[in-house]
C-alpha cells in the first residue's frame, strides 16, 4: 500500500511513502512537524511584529539616535563630534563622550545643555557625562629577538664547562652560542 504526497505539477513531483519498517507513522510525523513549524512561526511573528522585542529595540535605537542628534545640535561643533551616545531616563540625561578630557568639558556645559534642550521641548533635570574611549585592538608590537652579548655568552660557556649534569651543560652551551658582538641576536 502506497500513500502519495503531491508537491507540484509534473510526473516527477510526487513523493510516495511505502509501508516500510517505522514508516507507518510518516503521515503523523509530517503533521506533527507542520504543527511544530507553525508554532515556531507564530513565536517568530510575535517576536518581530510591531509589539515584539525586535520592533521595540528598533524603536529605542531610533529614539536614542534622534536624541543624540538633538544633543549634538545644542553642543559646540568640536564637542558634538566627541559625543558618542545619549540616553534620557525620567529627566536624567546621560552622555557618553570619547575621552576624559571631553567628558570634563561637556560636564562643565551640563546646565547649558539642559537649558537648550528644554527650549526645544526635551525636559532635562540632570546631566551626567562619562568617558568611554573607542574600543580598538590592542597595539601590536613587533616581536623582538632576545639578545645576548659576547661577554654573557662567554660566562655561560664557562659555566657550562664546570657543569656535571650533561643536560644542563648542553642547554647552557646552546644558549652561549647565541652571543653576538653587538649584543643583538
Amino acid at each position: 500500500m502506497w500513500r502519495e504526497l503531491d508537491v507540484g505539477e509534473g510526473a516527477n513531483d510526487t513523493l510516495r511513502f511505502g509501508d516500510l519498517p517505522g514508516g507507518a507513522g510518516v503521515d503523523q510525523t509530517l503533521t506533527e512537524s507542520a504543527d511544530a513549524m507553525a508554532r515556531s512561526l507564530r513565536r517568530l511573528h510575535c517576536f518581530l511584529d510591531d509589539r515584539g522585542t525586535v520592533a521595540q529595540l528598533i524603536r529605542e535605537a531610533r529614539d536614542r539616535g534622534g536624541l543624540l542628534e538633538e544633543v549634538r545640535a545644542v553642543l559646540p561643533e568640536d564637542a558634538a563630534a566627541r559625543c558618542m551616545a545619549a540616553v534620557l531616563d525620567h529627566g536624567h540625561l546621560r552622555l557618553t563622550v570619547d575621552s576624559p578630557v571631553w567628558a570634563s568639558r561637556v560636564r562643565y556645559m551640563g546646565r547649558e545643555i539642559g537649558r537648550r534642550l528644554g527650549t526645544r521641548g526635551t525636559a532635562v533635570d540632570r546631566v551626567t557625562v562619562q568617558a568611554e574611549p573607542p574600543r580598538s585592538a590592542a597595539p601590536r608590537y613587533p616581536a623582538q629577538t632576545p639578545s645576548l652579548s659576547q661577554a654573557a655568552a662567554a660566562c655561560l660557556g664557562a659555566l657550562a664547562e664546570g657543569m656535571e649534569d650533561a643536560e644542563l651543560r648542553a642547554a647552557l652551551e646552546r644558549l652561549a652560542r647565541h652571543g653576538t658582538e653587538s649584543g643583538r641576536g
